[in-house]
């Protein structure tokens, strides 16, 4: 009995000296959430209050904190797109639509009915 009692008493020491860091971790990642919504950076400030909220998905701050970045973050996300999409196109013109085709010699054309050439 007391063989047991010795590994037992171990892992309960383990488990409640890990619990209260991950509580800590958990509220440093919603402090570096915060601090990122403060600058405007939705798209870490999401991040951030994601990585809160997986280590403690019970505590309510987290998740409306992580629930409410979710629009920004997105909406942040598209912006840059756009802006990254403006700046490119401004530099250099996508091709255009009409591009010359390779003539393909029309006895060859897929479009005939007979599978043989002309003559």
């Amino acid at each position: 009995m007391t063989r047991l009692m010795r590994p037992v008493a171990l892992v309960l020491l383990l488990v409640s000296l890990t619990l209260p860091v991950a509580a800590d971790q958990a509220k440093s990642w919603y402090e570096k959430g915060q601090d990122a919504e403060a600058r405007q950076n939705y798209e870490q400030a999401y991040d951030d209050f994601k990585q809160a909220y997986d280590l403690k998905p019970k505590d309510l701050r987290y998740r409306s904190a992580f629930e409410r970045l979710k629009f920004l973050a997105g909406a942040s996300h598209v912006h840059r797109g756009k802006l990254l999409r403006e700046a490119a196109s401004s530099k250099r013109p996508w091709p255009s639509s009409r591009r010359r085709r390779r003539s393909i010699p029309r006895a060859l054309s897929p479009n005939r009915k007979s599978g043989r050439p002309r003559r």
